[in-house]
């Protein structure tokens, strides 16, 4: 069963209050909330535990936590992706959050379309709202991820200390991921829907991105994106 996101403004002395339209319509409509159930919680911050439906009614649900916070350990991944296409990004904030991103990371890199930058789903709540449909499905993470966009490639953090892939199709044919350094925070670039152009990809080598493939096929964003995100939770 997934989870009920709970921001920290909603979980107060072990009582949660949550009071939004569209989460109660969900709890009401589809997952059919009634008076004494237990649901599965992640409380933004604080972990995870089961909580009482205590009051519940066309205004509001009040629950009781009922059991001691889990707080599961997970490496920090990084996401560092040109921008592309917003029915993409949506696709990519909500089911890599579901995989255990902590950070996004996008900017425009040289093939993607500057307007990507300008995209509604910035502004308008709906990036926030993939990330938590993600954590609801995953009910493993419980930090929300932080979304960063820059202007451009250089504009980017250099993490320096970090464990940092590319995925390459110039240089990375024949090199599939080799262990990962569980000490370090994992950093996994991408180009956009076009790709990194030559430049960009041997800007990033000489940042200290070692260079990875998928294969000989040209993948989908996302799909290269939760590829590469199965293939690095089984080397952790």
């Amino acid at each position: 069963m997934n989870s009920i996101v709970v921001f920290e403004h909603e979980f107060k002395q072990n009582r949660i209050t949550i009071a939004d339209a569209h989460r109660l319509s969900h709890l009401q409509q589809v997952i059919k909330a009634k008076l004494g159930q237990e649901l599965k919680v992640t409380v933004l911050g604080h972990g995870l535990s089961v909580a009482q439906i205590s009051k519940i009614d066309s205004r509001e649900m009040i629950m009781e936590v009922i059991k001691d916070f889990q707080q599961p350990q997970y490496p920090h991944i990084h996401l560092v992706v040109g921008l592309s296409r917003p029915p993409t990004m949506k696709k990519i904030l909500e089911h890599a959050s579901s995989m255990g991103v902590r950070y996004f990371h996008f900017f425009p890199a040289k093939l993607s379309e500057k307007s990507y930058g300008d995209s509604k789903i910035w502004s308008d709540g709906k990036a926030e709202q993939a990330m938590i449909d993600g954590l609801s499905q995953s009910a493993h993470y419980w930090h929300c991820p932080e979304i960063h966009l820059y202007k451009s490639m250089n504009q980017l953090p250099s993490f320096d200390s970090a464990d940092r892939r590319i995925l390459s199709l110039a240089d990375g044919q024949k090199k599939s991921m080799k262990p990962i350094d569980k000490e370090k925070d994992l950093v996994l670039a991408f180009g956009p829907e076009r790709g990194f152009t030559s430049e960009e990809d041997q800007i990033l080598q000489e940042r200290g991105f070692q260079a990875v493939s998928l294969g000989p096929s040209v993948l989908r964003v996302e799909i290269a994106v939760f590829a590469s995100l199965a293939q690095a939770q089984f080397l952790l």
